[in-house]
């Protein structure tokens, strides 16, 4: 599992694309956010709602197919399939609006990405929801972080299937795979902010495109509960059923993956996310 292998740098930090993060052409209401998972991406859906009318936290949404997308018709008039591929077009028809070439996307360590998505694993299927008698525990809840990364990456361990199963989602998604592929360099701009200080770098991007910063001001005067990065488990209740679930699997939140696990994550499993987070983020 632990084996890496030597990989050529990621595309997205080619010249042209470095280029295509520094450019400062289009105000923030033109640019629409990405959401990998566990990347902080209901917090940068709360920042750009305050200036875009493309914000949103649909997972769904990648460059690929915004770039494919016809925003002025949005979806089919009455079609309520969810899972049909443009049914994510919905919100934005009848606005009036444009296919965006400016895209906002945070960037995590891929590491902590995935400690934060087994954590978020760990819950399981609706457990912490609304419709709690479709709860399905995470049959691996009391497993090591190492434990649950080493089954979900290797096919040939014992507990792969297990930790495969509906509860557990996202730790394999690449920011740079899924969500910028088919990056247009040339033609488009892509503004990173970093996780791990993600109010202070959408605050320097705010200024740097001249938007309105009081409408940024007020939020923060206003305390409001952005999401942050790290443990956001609440073992508060109403639902007896929840709460003894979660103080079950509480303790194992604290479980982190090894050095040499995270090693290989960035190495090996993420090695375009890590380049990407090293060259913007540091590392």
């Amino acid at each position: 599992m632990l084996a890496c292998v030597a990989r050529a740098q990621s595309p997205l930090l080619s010249a042209a694309c470095r280029a295509a993060a520094a450019r400062t052409t289009k105000p923030l209401r033109d640019c629409i956010n990405l959401a990998p998972p566990s990347t902080g991406t209901r917090s940068l859906t709360q920042l750009m709602e305050l200036y875009s009318p493309y914000a949103h936290h649909d997972h769904r949404v990648t460059v690929a197919n915004v770039q494919a997308a016809d925003f002025a018709a949005g979806d089919p008039p009455g079609d309520a399939d969810a899972a049909a591929p443009a049914h994510w077009l919905h919100r934005y028809r009848d606005r009036n609006l444009t296919t965006p070439s400016c895209f906002v996307v945070t960037l995590r360590d891929p590491a902590a990405r995935v400690h934060s998505s087994i954590n978020n694993c760990r819950k399981g299927e609706n457990c912490f929801k609304k419709n709690l008698h479709w709860c399905r525990e995470f049959a691996a809840w009391n497993w090591t972080a190492d434990a649950v990364a080493a089954a979900y990456f290797d096919e040939t361990d014992p507990g792969h299937a297990t930790v495969n199963a509906r509860t557990c989602w996202g730790l394999d998604i690449s920011t740079a795979q899924k969500y910028l592929g088919g990056l247009d360099c040339a033609t488009a701009e892509v503004h990173y902010v970093c996780t791990d200080r993600l109010l202070e770098d959408f605050a320097a991007l705010v200024a740097r495109l001249g938007d309105n910063a009081s409408k940024l001001e007020a939020l923060e005067r206003s305390g409001a509960d952005l999401h942050r990065t790290g443990n956001r488990f609440r073992n508060a209740s109403r639902r007896l059923a929840e709460l003894k679930y979660g103080e079950r699997i509480a303790p194992w939140y604290s479980s982190q993956l090894s050095d040499d696990v995270a090693a290989w994550l960035r190495a090996d499993v993420f090695p375009d996310d890590a380049a990407l987070h090293a060259a913007y983020c540091g590392g």
